[in-house]
């Protein structure tokens, strides 16, 4: 059996698992299509047309791989190819070569039927269908923003970072906004734990300047001491970006890591839909105060996170998670819950209290702001478009 040449195999990855394990390629699929959202219709006696409400919600879709194929030695992959798909329960992670930005959370709900080609029955075409949440998430939004939260008034505060061991790294620092001082001095101190050999240097630097520090792969660890700005109290007072952890590949710079040390932090939402992010808290007790869905505490809705006070429990790290409310840290691994430790206040865009909910990203912009207490946030926005 001969199959006609295409000009791109695509293939898909469900839970880990590509479909080029079993030699299995698709020549289209669907992913294109938008969920339907979900609205009920009623009939008014007297009134012409449906009154529509709306249930604030999109139903979920099918995405189906058309024509996907196993060209040779049939029997034994799709046998292993199937005893795989019966194995999965649940929504599981789907992403494909047509869509490579993206992925979906997708549960197979139908059965298989498949159409055996070739003289000896060697190959087989078959469509495999699945049942997916209506968000198309980005790759993107599973990448962490990173910001670390100063102390009460940045007199000092020391902040470190791992190496890599590449061929090249560097530190590079600049002071967005600190108009409390005008300026800060920065210490920079390298180590090296194998040779146990440290260096320092530091610099002072004003508002939007801009400072990199290089050091070679011998050192793998680096601490950034940050003096100035004491008596400040403003939230907006404080913004310094620190980009950490260049290697040199193949004569070009590439950048692993970055971070942001502010009294405030704002996030720009890049598809438009509100979304649960995942935030992990990193450091001795809470340092968020508020997350709000607007670029100042006045233009959205507000969050007011806080320890409750009848709690002796505070972790060095926890996680709360915003898509299934949810709040734990983890021991011996096993997920503690914290959901009862940690009170949240929720407020509408009018400075109203309203039912309780879990922060959640603005639909453009979202602003995290810090308390008095120093410590590491790692958010995941869960960017997702329909």
């Amino acid at each position: 059996m001969s199959f006609a040449k295409r000009a791109r195999d695509n293939f898909f990855t469900l839970n880990g698992r590509s479909s080029a394990d079993w030699g299995i390629v698709a020549s289209k699929d669907n992913g294109f299509d938008a969920p339907e959202r979900d609205v009920s219709a009623i009939e008014v006696p007297g009134r012409n047309g449906d009154l529509h409400i709306d249930n604030g919600r999109w139903q979920n879709i099918e995405v189906t791989y058309n024509d996907c194929v196993i060209e040779s030695d049939f029997t034994e992959k799709f046998g292993d190819f199937r005893a795989f798909c019966t194995r999965q329960r649940g929504y599981q992670r789907l992403e494909d070569t047509f869509h490579p930005d993206e992925y979906r959370l997708a549960d197979m709900t139908k059965g298989l039927k498949v159409d055996r080609l070739g003289t000896r029955y060697g190959s087989g075409r078959f469509d495999l269908t699945f049942n997916c949440k209506p968000q198309r998430f980005l790759k993107s939004g599973n990448e962490p923003i990173m910001f670390i939260a100063p102390s009460s008034d940045m007199q000092t505060d020391t902040y470190t970072c791992a190496g890599t061991g590449a061929d090249l790294m560097r530190i590079g620092v600049r002071v967005v906004s600190f108009p409390a001082s005008g300026e800060i001095t920065i210490t920079r101190h390298l180590s090296d734990t194998v040779a146990s050999h440290t260096t320092s240097d530091s610099i002072t630097i004003s508002d939007y300047d801009e400072h990199w520090f290089r050091g070679m792969a011998t050192y793998n660890q680096w601490r950034l001491e940050i003096t100035g700005g004491a008596g400040s109290d403003n939230f907006d007072d404080i913004k310094i970006e620190i980009t950490y952890g260049y290697v040199l590949i193949n004569d070009e710079s590439v950048q692993l890591a970055g971070s942001v040390i502010a009294r405030k932090h704002t996030i720009m939402n890049p598809t438009g839909f509100r979304c649960n992010p995942m935030i992990q808290v990193i450091g001795e007790g809470f340092p968020i105060s508020y997350i709000t869905t607007g670029e100042t505490l006045e233009d959205g809705e507000q969050w007011s996170l806080s320890w409750n006070l009848d709690s002796s429990i505070r972790p060095d790290e926890f996680f709360m998670d915003c898509e299934n409310e949810y709040i734990y840290y983890v021991e011996d691994g096993v997920r503690k819950n914290l959901t009862n430790y940690i009170r949240i206040d929720h407020y509408n865009e009018y400075g109203d209290s309203v039912p309780v909910s879990f922060p959640a990203m603005g639909e453009e912009y979202t602003t995290v702001y810090f308390g008095s207490v120093a410590g590491t946030i790692f958010l995941y926005p869960h960017w997702y478009t329909i």
